[in-house]
């Protein structure tokens, strides 16, 4: 699956840019939902730092943000995104006093997938690995297995979160999933819903030759994605209240914080790729669920067309009871809008609180 196959940036920003223009006219009219556009606005651009993880050269880079002394929260941000986007979307965090850590996954920004030593390859290209050097980023900072954290993963950032709970139990003290993927794309029920078609008619293929069927499932996608009007690939994000999340706003922050100038887009395509190749459509679970032991909270609007509720509902039949999965109407798959995303906010914030001792 090759970049050009499966371009997340460009499609996705087609969707939101087209929702902005059109929207532009009333959303100084419109209520004000669960993020101020002032506060977007003035968020400061917290400094990125880089950490050589290990003699082989691998390293990470990351941002912290809040306050030094707060309860610590590992955030594994979602498909596409870097902290520049996820750090002010969650500046409700901050507020209630928790210290973000909050590292780039391999690919993303600056921090290493593939590379060689001594002649000798290495990569960290799957869920698990993204988790182990977000562990090791966290022994640099705190000494080695001196913390606990509470972790939230958001979308594409779900399976590392998923990882690291089963991996370091002991030292999970909560797990959040928002709008998380937390199954590999095995069932066509567990794809985005705009390419479920395109990933049955290449699904057949999977038995023969597995990366052949990756690669027409990668060209179908492009295909469709040039043949859509944008006001339909934006209602395959946000779903049936395209026209509320419009309206809020914050919105046009939003977008210009996702889909803006800022950032390396080159980094960040090579991210995507790997999540889409090694984690998405790897076939293989992202963790060993009989090993996480920390409560967690699932957020996911049902309506999500991007990332399926039936992530959702099987990350809560696995984990039963050390799960709560509430019914929350919010903005497909952004969860900043929504008439119950403040509801939603409020839930995670107070779930937190219980474990931030």
């Amino acid at each position: 699956m090759t970049l050009q196959m499966v371009d997340r940036r460009s499609l996705l920003a087609s969707m939101l840019s087209a929702a902005a223009a059109s929207s532009a006219g009333t959303a100084d009219a419109a209520a004000e939902g669960l993020l101020s556009r002032k506060r977007l606005e003035e968020f400061k651009p917290v400094d990125i730092e880089r950490f050589k993880v290990d003699a082989t050269g691998g390293v990470v880079t990351y941002a912290q943000a809040g306050k030094i002394e707060g309860p610590l929260l590992l955030y594994f941000h979602g498909w596409g995104a870097t902290s520049r986007v996820s750090l002010p979307l969650e500046y409700h965090l901050l507020d209630a006093g928790y210290r973000i850590v909050h590292p780039h996954r391999p690919g993303y920004a600056g921090t290493s997938l593939r590379w060689t030593h001594n002649d000798e390859p290495f990569a960290w290209e799957t869920a698990r690995a993204g988790a182990n050097v977000a562990a090791r980023l966290l022994d640099h900072l705190y000494g080695k297995g001196k913390w606990n954290v509470r972790v939230v993963g958001r979308s594409g950032g779900a399976p590392s979160a998923l990882a690291f709970a089963s991996l370091y139990p002991s030292q999970t003290r909560a797990l959040v999933l928002v709008s998380g993927v937390t199954q590999p794309w095995t069932q066509t029920k567990l794809v985005p819903k705009l390419f479920q078609s395109e990933y049955e008619q290449s699904e057949w293929l999977s038995e023969i030759d597995e990366d052949l069927a990756k690669a027409i499932f990668g060209l179908l996608v492009k295909f469709k994605s040039l043949c859509l009007t944008k006001h339909d690939e934006l209602r395959n994000v946000v779903g049936p209240d395209l026209a509320r999340v419009m309206k809020d706003p914050a919105f046009p922050q939003v977008r210009k914080l996702i889909f803006g100038d800022e950032g390396d887009e080159k980094a960040e395509a090579i991210g995507t790729a790997n999540d889409a190749k090694s984690i998405f459509l790897s076939g293989k679970p992202f963790c060993k669920w009989s090993n996480i032991k920390s409560p967690t909270l699932i957020i996911h609007d049902r309506n999500d067309p991007f990332v399926t509720f039936e992530h959702a509902l099987a990350a809560k039949k696995i984990l039963g009871a050390l799960a709560e999965l509430p019914s929350f109407r919010l903005g497909g798959h952004l969860p900043w809008f929504g008439p119950d995303a403040a509801a939603a906010n409020q839930r995670r914030l107070e779930f937190l609180a219980r474990y931030a001792g």
